[in-house]
Formats: C-alpha cells, sequence, structure tokens
C-alpha cells in the first residue's frame, strides 16, 4: 500500500514580538539606492535576501540544542546579517511559518526543531534492500543512509532523531539518525560456511547468510581456521558475540551447532522463527518438569469433581488436528430448551503458577502453527496427551453448563471441574456426511454420539438464529488450505471446505466464551476480555469508497453497528463479488486484542467475550481458567509477569498493538474493575504480551505461507501461461490480484496494466486517459506471471488481456 504522507499545518503567529525591547547589535544603516535601480530589481534582490535568511534561520534553529522564541531567533540571524531590520524579520517569519523544516509551537510561543526530539522505533530490514527505522508512537517510517545500514539489524529496538538531506528541496523527514540501540532482536544467524582458494592458494572462509534481510551485513568469524574448516558446506547457526558499531562495522560470530533440516520449506520455517524471534525451544527445567507428569488421569485427580464420563461427549475437530481441546454434548429440555455442556481441557489443574512450564508458556502466550509444523505453547507431553481430549481415556476438564431456552439465551449456566471420557474423535468432514443424512459407518460416527449429534445441530440452528437478531457480522470469507508433500513443498492450494459442523462447534464455543465473560464479570474479578473496538473513521472512509463502487451503502454514519456491516453482508450474497466485498470488511475491522477491561466486542456484537475455550494452545485461556478456579474456590487469583515476557512489546508486533491500543477507548482510573486491586497492572501487561504474541505468530505463519506461495508458482507457471484474477485492491501504482484457480496473491503495476495512461480515482479506480478503460475493485482480468522474487515474498503479473 502507498505510504500515507501526512501534511503538517503550522499556526501563524499574527502578532510579533515586541522587537524594541530585545538586545541586538547596532544595525548599520543602508546607503539609499540609486535612482537608477528599477522596483522590479529591488524587489528581487530583496526575495533573494529573503531566502537567504529563511535558510540561515533554518541553520541556527537546527543547530540550537533549545527551543527559541522569535526574539532570540533575530538576535541570532542579525549576527550573521548586520541590515536585519523589522519588516525584514517580518517576511522571514512569515516564510518560516510555512517551512516543513521547522515547526512553530503556538502554545509556548517558539520555534521548535523536530530533529532534535528523539524518538524511539524499530529497524526493519526489506529483503535485499536498504533498512528503514519506524517510528514506535506514529508508525512513520524513516530511511536509514546507504552508508549506515551494515550497522543496524533487523528488529533493532533504537533511539533515533529525524535527520534533515543536506538539500532543502528534498523531504527533510526522510532519514534517521540513530544514536543509540536499545535493544538487539537477532542473537544467532543462519547460513552456510563458505571456502574460496585464490590463485595464489590463498584460503578465505566467508559465511553466506541465508536470510534475505541480512544482506547489508558484514560478518567476521571468531572461531580459528582449523575450526572453520569443519564447517565447510554445513548449514549452521552461528551465534552473534559482538554487534556492530561505528568504529567496526561487522558483526562477529562464533560456529555454534549444526541445522538439520530436510528441505527449503523446513530452511524457511527455521528462519521465521529467528526473524520473528519465537522462542522454540522449552528450557531443561520445563522439559524435567513436564516428564515427571503422570501419563494418564489418577485416582487422586478425580478428587472432588463431578464425573461425567457416562456423558456421550465428543471433539469435532479437522482431520490433521492432533489436540483436542474441547467435547461437546447436548440434550433436549421441554418447551424448546436444550442443555448444552462445553467440557474444555483442564490445563489449570498441572500447569501450576511459578512453574517453569508456566513460564515458558507465558513466554510463548500461543502455539504457532506452519505448514507441517507446529511450535507448541505446552510440551507434548501435555498438549498431545494428558491434556487433551483424546477419545477412550479420562481426561480432566473444566465445564460449562448451559441451558439455552427456544430463542438462544443463556437461561442459566454453572462452571465446575470434572472427569470426562470422550466416546469418539469426529471429524469436521464426518460430522458434516452423517448431519446432512449421509450414510455414515459406526467408525466415522459411533452410534453412541449420533443422537448428541442431532441434538446439538438442532441447537445450533437455534443460535443462529439468535445470531442473526442480535446483528453480529458473519463473514464467509473463503480461507485455503496449503497442501504439501513429505519434503514441506506445496502440492496444491485448495479452498478450505466449511460447512454446518464448523458452524455448530463455533456456535458452542461462542456461547462457552460468553458464559465465561459474564461470570467473571458478575464476580467484579480481574482476567482477560477478548475485546473489539468500532472501526476508525478513516477505515470507514476507505471502505465507503469501495463499496460505492457496486452501489453498496454502508449505514450508520461514523458509528456503524455490526448489524450495519451485516446488511452489506446480507446484500453481497450469492454475488460474483461478495468475497472482495467481505475481504474489504474485514479490513475495516479493527484487530480484537485481550484486556482487563471489557469494552464489548464489536463483531460479535456481545457486552462480554473472553477466551475460555483453548487452554492448551492459548495463554489467555489458561488466566480465564485460573480465574474461574480461583472464584469456585472462593480465592482471588493475581497472576505473575515473569522476567524475559515483556521483550515482544519491543517488537515490531508490540509496538503495532502499542498505537491499536492508543486509539481505543480508555475507562476513567476510578471506574476501571479493580482499580485499587495490586494485581491490575499485571494484568494489563498479561493483555499486551499475549496480543502481542499473537500478532507475531499470525506475522510467522503468514511469512512462511508467502514463501510457499512464491514457490510453487515458480514451480507450477510459465511466463506464456494465463491465469484467470480478482481485483482485490486498488492503489495510485497499480492492482492487487488473487488467482481464482489456485488462491495466489500477487500485483500488477500500473505500468503492466496497458499501453494507455491511467490515473487513480476519487472513486478507487484506475481510468485509462486516452482510452477511458476502468479498473475496479471485483473485476476479473486475466493476467500472465511476469516475475517471483521469494526473497521478497513478491509475484509481479501483468495484464494480458480485458476483463471477463
Amino acid at each position: 500500500m502507498p505510504e500515507t504522507r501526512i501534511a503538517i499545518i503550522y499556526e501563524r503567529e499574527t502578532k510579533l514580538p515586541n522587537l524594541k525591547k530585545t538586545p541586538r547589535p547596532k544595525i548599520v544603516k543602508e546607503k539609499r539606492a540609486s535612482s537608477k535601480k528599477s522596483k522590479g530589481s529591488q524587489g528581487r534582490v530583496k526575495n533573494y535576501v529573503i531566502t537567504e535568511l529563511v535558510q540561515k534561520a533554518v541553520e541556527i534553529l537546527n543547530q540550537s540544542a533549545a527551543d527559541l522564541d522569535t526574539s532570540e531567533l533575530y538576535v541570532l540571524l542579525s549576527r550573521q546579517y548586520r541590515k536585519l531590520n523589522e519588516g525584514l524579520f517580518a517576511q522571514v517569519l512569515d516564510r518560516l511559518m510555512g517551512d516543513s523544516r521547522v515547526r512553530f509551537d503556538s502554545q509556548k510561543k517558539c520555534f521548535t526543531h523536530k530533529a532534535k526530539k528523539e524518538h524511539t522505533g524499530i529497524v526493519v530490514s526489506p529483503a535485499q534492500s536498504t533498512p528503514y527505522v519506524v517510528d514506535d508512537d506514529t508508525g512513520e517510517r524513516f530511511s536509514i543512509a546507504q552508508e549506515s545500514a551494515k550497522l543496524y539489524l533487523p528488529g533493532d529496538a533504537v533511539i533515533f532523531r529525524s535527520a534533515h538531506s543536506a538539500e532543502p528541496w528534498d523531504d527533510p523527514y526522510l532519514y534517521a539518525n540513530v544514536t543509540e540501540v536499545v535493544e538487539h532482536s537477532i542473537a544467532e544467524i543462519v547460513g552456510e560456511v563458505k571456502k574460496t582458494t585464490s590463485k595464489h592458494g590463498k584460503v578465505t572462509y566467508h559465511f553466506k547468510k541465508y536470510d534475505p534481510r541480512l544482506c547489508n551485513l558484514s560478518v567476521k568469524f571468531l572461531d580459528p581456521e582449523t575450526v572453520l574448516e569443519s564447517w565447510v558446506d554445513k548449514k549452521a547457526i552461528a551465534v552473534i558475540d559482538r554487534y556492530p558499531s561505528k568504529d567496526d562495522p561487522r558483526v562477529y560470530v562464533r560456529m555454534d551447532r549444526e541445522l538439520e533440516v530436510d528441505s527449503d520449506a523446513d530452511l524457511e520455517i527455521e528462519l521465521a522463527v529467528r526473524q520473528f524471534n519465537l522462542p522454540h525451544e522449552f528450557s531443561p527445567a520445563t522439559v524435567l518438569e513436564a516428564e515427571k507428569l503422570p501419563n494418564k488421569v489418577l485416582a487422586k485427580d478425580r478428587a472432588r469433581r463431578v464425573d461425567l464420563r457416562d456423558v456421550a461427549f465428543c471433539t469435532i475437530d479437522g482431520e490433521d488436528a492432533r489436540d483436542f481441546d474441547d467435547a461437546v454434548y447436548a440434550q433436549a429440555e421441554g418447551n424448546g430448551a436444550y442443555r448444552l455442556l462445553v467440557a474444555i481441557a483442564d490445563v489449570s489443574y498441572y500447569v501450576k503458577p511459578n512453574s517453569d512450564i508456566d513460564r515458558d508458556a507465558q513466554l510463548r502466550s500461543t502455539s504457532v502453527y506452519f505448514p507441517r509444523r507446529v511450535i507448541p505453547m505446552l510440551p507434548e507431553k501435555l498438549c498431545n496427551g494428558l491434556c487433551s481430549l483424546n477419545p477412550g481415556v479420562d481426561r480432566l476438564s473444566m465445564v460449562c453448563d448451559m441451558v439455552i431456552d427456544s430463542l438462544g439465551t443463556v437461561k442459566a449456566y454453572q462452571f465446575y471441574p470434572a472427569v470426562i471420557h470422550s466416546h469418539a474423535r469426529l471429524t469436521y468432514t464426518n460430522a458434516w456426511k452423517y448431519l446432512s443424512n449421509e450414510a455414515v459407518t459406526d467408525e466415522e460416527v459411533p452410534q453412541v454420539v449420533r443422537t448428541g449429534l442431532d441434538t446439538l445441530y438442532d441447537l445450533y440452528k437455534v443460535l443462529r438464529r439468535a445470531r442473526s437478531i442480535r446483528g453480529a457480522i458473519d463473514f464467509a470469507t473463503q480461507e485455503t488450505l496449503v497442501k504439501t508433500d513429505e519434503k514441506g513443498e506445496i502440492i496444491a492450494i485448495v479452498a478450505r471446505e466449511s460447512n454446518d459442523a464448523h458452524r455448530l462447534i463455533e456456535e458452542c464455543m461462542l456461547a462457552a466464551n460468553t458464559c465465561a465473560a459474564d461470570f467473571i464479570g458478575r464476580h467484579k474479578k480481574l482476567s482477560l476480555y477478548r475485546v473489539h473496538d468500532s472501526p476508525s473513521v478513516d477505515k470507514l472512509l476507505e471502505l465507503r469508497r469501495t463499496l460505492s463502487g457496486f452501489g453498496l451503502t454502508l449505514l450508520g454514519g461514523n458509528k456503524p453497528t455490526a448489524a450495519d456491516y451485516e446488511k452489506v453482508v446480507e446484500a453481497v450474497e450469492g454475488k460474483p463479488y461478495s468475497e472482495v466485498i467481505q475481504t474489504a470488511l474485514l479490513r475495516s475491522m479493527q484487530r480484537a486484542v485481550y484486556s482487563p477491561d471489557n469494552i464489548g466486542h464489536y463483531g460479535l456484537g456481545y457486552e462480554g467475550y473472553t477466551h475460555f475455550t483453548s487452554p492448551i494452545r492459548r495463554y489467555p485461556d489458561l488466566l480465564v481458567h485460573r480465574t474461574i478456579r480461583g472464584i469456585l474456590s472462593r480465592r482471588t487469583y493475581r497472576p505473575t509477569v515473569y522476567p524475559g515476557s515483556t521483550s515482544v512489546l519491543n517488537s515490531l508486533s508490540g509496538m503495532n498493538l502499542k498505537r491499536t491500543l492508543l486509539a481505543m477507548p480508555q475507562p476513567e482510573k476510578t471506574e476501571a474493575v479493580g482499580a485499587t486491586d495490586p494485581s491490575r497492572g499485571a494484568w494489563v501487561e498479561l493483555g499486551k504480551i499475549t496480543s502481542a504474541c499473537e500478532r507475531r505468530a499470525d506475522d510467522a505463519s503468514r511469512d512462511v505461507t508467502a514463501w510457499l506461495k512464491c514457490r510453487y508458482m515458480k514451480t507450477i507457471a510459465s511466463d506464456k501461461q494465463k491465469f484467470k484474477a480478482r481485483i482485490t485492491a486498488i492503489t495510485s501504482f497499480g492492482l492487487y490480484v488473487q488467482l481464482q484457480e489456485i488462491f495466489v496473491e500477487g500485483f500488477v503495476h500500473i505500468s503492466n496494466i496497458g499501453f494507455d495512461y491511467y490515473v487513480y480515482t476519487p472513486e478507487g479506480t484506475l481510468q485509462g486517459q486516452s482510452f477511458g478503460e476502468v479498473y475496479a475493485v471485483g473485476d476479473v482480468v486475466t493476467v500472465s506471471l511476469i516475475e517471483v522474487d521469494e526473497d521478497r515474498r513478491r509475484i509481479d503479473f501483468r495484464i494480458s488481456r480485458s476483463r471477463h
């Protein structure tokens, strides 16, 4: 997307200070100008003088260690130009007020120089390109000069000043002058030791870096040549011993260990793990602690729990699922009511606060999913064994037991610890085959769970009607499934099938999550809610511009409700451009976050919502379980923020989150729940940590998937092959498209659209000036491949012929 330029408007001071009271050097009187000089010539000379004075004033302000008021500036400027007078200075001030290189503070009545203010930011290094710094507070980008590029690593947290260009006509805020590196994100580099021998027999070793973001980095070995010889041509991990400095712009490394990967896809995951600084190895203490846990539920563990082993619970998950957080069961009550039981793995029973497992879980905060690989939040013995609700074995659970009436309203609920015995592990595919009256075997859907499954489906229809009445947004965007072979290479990209079995489980989880939020709120306890703010005005303007091209309208002004969004979704249902519109609606939404302050969930239309149903893979769910367990035992759970967990807040994900939180409504300190609770600060911090870790995991998964798609296109496509694609977004410099057959995204630069000169219109389209051809979001075009850049995760197309 194009970088947004923000015009800064400076307030012009209308009244100059009393210059007669300002001490200044004696001004030498000018000689009377000759009458032979023309009036026009005097004007040109005066204009030249004013321009020179403005430049000198900017230099004075740049060199000043403090803010300057107008009288101080007059004194300093008059020392450089003795002919300065009040009239001339007034014109200089008038020019300065509109000069983007300086800023006049109308409150303090003085000039402030932006370059003097220190900012904090994160270094971002695009593949094979010059790095830049993202300002923590504004998100503004500042380039780093080429000569300084090798001094900073991706992810470095830095303090910088915005530096001016040497040329007055250039943008003065393009460059970041880094004054200090606060924290390094990268501790090790993945690569390969290469050996070269010159014609004179001199042997040299260099490190071939696999991460394209480190292209500017100069690596120096600390290991002797005898050691390096044993590492030649091996994929290895080098640990950074010394970081670059202005005195020595090289990074010094020591060879540490060999990297065992079977394919390029596995290597790319290893790079992503380090690029996004994902914790991926459990501490030895955690491994030891996990080994001491039992392999099955013991008799003493079942004590003081409700025994529900005779209830025909079942789990419904995807075919490739390995850990099962939730099991469900429903039975019909009288008068159209239902009783729904949602049993969630009782992770909080095994993972105790202040344990080593808990420390590692908080550091990760979420499981990270890649094609063919998962970085789990908990050790495998817990996530795939003792805590997973596997069929045919006893498991401990926390149950949300609900009574739901014929209108889909939860009339009563209770939470209690229980022991269950899952009677079947169903897949979405098999469950839907049964619910759609297709023939299934007893192995696919056991007889013992079929009655409960029928009741669940009846209840689902009731809950869906209630959802519609509530006005929740029901997006039906098409998700893609990346299929890989044994080596991790993509063999196909297909649409992920979604049916009522998926939605059935979703509605059950929504019901349990809202009950958990209500339960915590009623007892006025601190915990983490899943909150979702309404869209920003800027996003709404962009969305409405897109919708207007399809003749659609979003009601509600600057505060549309979820029901207003849902009306647009319903209006495009079944239309060929439905996917594009729903994607545009999603992009306009804020991202949900975790917070102890409950502002409601905009998208779902809930006044209170939390995450309770996935404690195996999400740390916030584990915290909610502990809060509920504390309420049941008449105690208050107060969490601990462990050292090291806050490091994610200094990452790019953490800073993006910071800006999101600043834009959200903040409750009054006196009105906030638990305002005087000593643990409130820890809850706020944990909300930030878990939200940032969630974003980091999403970014890492998306990055690897983008690489796989690039590799896939490189494998299957040729420059002569044609693809049908739908335009998903338009900018002033080109079109974003998605191929319809294989769900790969790419870009068509404006120069590759056609022979016409295309202009970006206020309606958000590209229109040809000579032939009038218009390209709009939702149009289907035929494209051919130009280039695939795996390092930049970029696929470029050209338009082959007009729309279909």
